[in-house]
């Protein structure tokens, strides 16, 4: 009974160092209130020391699957990867600098073409007019309020290349993710000895209470996702329905060429026939796309059947962007010398683009999501895993 009193007390001032209000509170130097369990409906004969040792094998279940892992979770969340570009491909975010936005169209630029060194210098002999293409996508309007909200807030992630921002150094949840991390891996792998039932519940309340604000904060994530994935997809339905439309003005003007009419009348969509061609091509477009798919769905707007042929044989969606980018520029470059597809306009043009820019971020949105996802197995199922095992363990009288 006393060591059953001493571990309860060493429960409690294990807790007192946490903060009482999530991860922006300081550590509280009061401990909190542990409230006993209340009695089992279904004690048991087993002595103390033998539902401790079934707590304790418990345990090292959860250790032995998550203790590695809960060790080097933190580390995880923090780590860029090299291969991701860094920065947004398609659009640039707000608040872009006058020298990004002159990146959006093709200029023409002197360049030396024949030098000689004279007195121990290089001197230019001759210049030569060379146009450069543009660099960066550009856009005939800005994204709505809200798109532009969904860019921002998901730019840290961008430009950290993975890395989850909060997580990072002064990151709001820097330190609750680390301490929670280190301490339930110190619980779950602690050795075994006669009370380890006691307190055991208080533990796992307390963390689960603690990891609140973590909960709250996945669940923005997902919201984050679905309205990435609303954008996507409302602009890449508006994308495909403009160039579908387009096609088939080609084809009717085509088809009254071929009868030898010279009523151009008669080469034009009725109101109707466009609506109609516009909400069966939109309708197509499925809200539960992948964004590959989506990606897929507006190249075939914007680029010749052999640049997607060749977009297949990269392995993720971003590295899909990235190739198909330079196309969108080759692209881009040319509508800006007023060089036009059959049925495509400019209109037809920037509805692409900002097809693509949601379908970037629908793509960094999920990539958010998926790096929250060891996480949750790790660090907050964690908690609920203790409970489980101390209601099923210590089944013992007192």
């Amino acid at each position: 009974m006393v060591l059953r009193k001493l571990v309860v007390l060493a429960s409690a001032a294990l807790l007192s160092v946490w903060p009482v209000d999530g991860a922006d509170a300081q550590p509280s130097t009061t401990p909190p209130v542990l409230t006993p369990a209340p009695a089992s409906s279904t004690v048991s004969s087993l002595a103390p020391t033998e539902c401790a040792a079934k707590y304790h094998a418990e345990l090292a279940k959860l250790s032995a699957a998550r203790g590695d892992g809960l060790g080097s979770i933190f580390k995880q969340m923090r780590t860029a990867e090299p291969a991701l570009p860094g920065r947004w491909l398609f659009g640039l975010p707000p608040g872009s600098n006058g020298k990004k936005i002159a990146a959006t169209r093709a200029r023409v630029e002197r360049v030396c073409v024949e030098q000689q060194r004279v007195k121990g210098r290089m001197r230019c002999d001759r210049y030569e007019q060379r146009i450069l293409p543009s660099t960066e996508i550009g856009y005939l309007a800005a994204p709505s309020t809200d798109e532009a909200k969904l860019i921002k807030s998901l730019t840290d992630f961008v430009e950290g290349r993975g890395a989850i921002a909060e997580v990072g150094n002064n990151g709001r949840y820097q330190w609750l993710v680390q301490r929670m991390a280190q301490d339930l891996k110190g619980y779950i792998t602690q050795a075994a000895h006669p009370a380890l039932c006691s307190g055991g519940r208080e533990v796992g309340e307390f963390y689960d209470a603690q990891l609140a604000p973590m909960q709250k904060r996945l669940q923005d994530v997902a919201a984050q996702e679905k309205r990435a994935r609303d954008f996507a997809v409302t602009r890449v339905r508006e994308a495909v329905a403009l160039h579908a439309v387009g096609v088939a003005q080609v084809a009717v003007k085509a088809k009254a060429q071929a009868a030898g009419s010279v009523d151009a009348s008669t080469g034009e969509l009725s109101r109707d026939e466009m609506v109609r061609i516009s909400r069966e091509a939109a309708d197509a477009v499925a809200a539960t796309l992948s964004a590959d798919d989506l990606l897929t769905a507006v190249a075939r707007t914007l680029v010749p059947a052999a640049v997607i042929a060749d977009l297949q044989t990269e392995t993720s969606s971003l590295s899909k962007l990235r190739r198909l980018k330079s196309s969108v520029l080759e692209v881009q470059d040319r509508a800006a010398d007023g060089i036009l597809e059959a049925g495509k306009s400019m209109a037809s043009l920037d509805a692409g683009k900002r097809a693509l820019r949601m379908v970037e971020a629908l793509v960094n949105a999920e990539m958010l999501a998926r790096s929250y996802q060891p996480f949750t197995a790790l660090v907050l199922k964690t908690p609920q895993s203790i409970l489980s095992a101390h209601k099923a363990a210590c089944t013992c009288e007192d």
